[in-house]
């Protein structure tokens, strides 16, 4: 999304709000061809030691975050059949029907 500026702090919310298309370049265009060009090496980038790194963070002692949540999240990270950084986001644009998500 040229000239948008906008960063993921805490969640993956900014970036599900921002595909709401209720401000911005979005806001303009109804329907949207998303490509994420080199896509894999934002998947590897975004993958399983990121995502495990996350939740630990949101593990920590004294976090506030739903530390049960993370926990789950975690151990199926770990058990192999949890989502990384990365399938949270193409789940999130993918969640979006006016959006045409192509990874190439």
């Amino acid at each position: 999304m040229q000239r948008e500026e906008w960063k993921i702090i805490q969640s993956l919310d900014a970036l599900d709000d921002l595909l709401y298309g209720s401000y911005g370049l979005l806001k303009l265009h109804p329907k949207i061809k998303f490509i994420w060009r080199n896509h894999q090496f934002s998947a590897d980038a975004l993958g399983y030691e990121l995502t495990r790194n996350f939740y630990l963070k949101k593990l920590e002692p004294g976090s506030p975050f739903n530390k049960p949540y993370f926990k789950q999240q975690l151990a199926e990270l770990d058990a192999g059949h949890g989502m990384t950084y990365f399938d949270q986001i193409v789940e999130i644009i993918r969640s979006h029907g006016n959006i045409q998500l192509f990874l190439v």
